[in-house]
């Protein structure tokens, strides 16, 4: 039987599998009344842009691999929060994209990834994880409660004509 694998991202091997995973995210998303572009080529400037803000800012990208196949991709990296909070929140590891392929959800594959993320922000003095989950995604949310993240803010928008 094969074993879940987690290791760093190579751009040479993975970018194609990691784009397309960007890609069922952003459909997922859109599917949930999130504004996404839900092509190919907009997963692979999404992952692109992860790769952009790693190299920029400092953190990682983390593969989950089944049998040789990518079946996961979690990305995060720092960022500075302004003034008005606690000092020792004002850097924090932002988890940016973190998503499992849709057979192989519900296996703990997205836990791992957040014990990784927080592993990942503790060797580095990091005091602060935070990420976003797109409104209507009960399951994530849930999955993120469950490994204690709680709310610190509600983004909102307005469409303008």
């Amino acid at each position: 039987m094969n074993e879940i694998t987690y290791r760093p991202f190579r751009a040479e091997t993975d970018f194609e599998a990691a784009a397309r995973l960007h890609q069922m995210l952003n459909t997922l998303e859109g599917e949930m009344g999130a504004h996404r572009e839900t092509s190919l080529a907009a997963g692979r400037l999404c992952l692109e842009d992860d790769v952009r803000l790693v190299g920029e800012e400092g953190g990682e990208i983390l593969v989950a691999e089944l049998g040789g196949a990518v079946i996961g991709y979690c990305s995060h990296h720092f960022e500075r929060r302004g003034p008005y909070v606690p000092a020792h929140w004002q850097l924090c590891l932002y988890v940016k994209n973190l998503m499992i392929d849709e057979a192989h959800r519900g296996r703990g594959i997205g836990t791992v990834f957040l014990e990784m993320a927080e592993h990942f922000a503790r060797k580095s003095g990091v005091k602060l994880v935070c990420l976003g989950v797109v409104a209507g995604n009960g399951r994530a949310e849930a999955t993120y409660r469950k490994q204690g993240y709680r709310p610190i803010s509600f983004e909102m928008a307005k469409e303008l004509d």
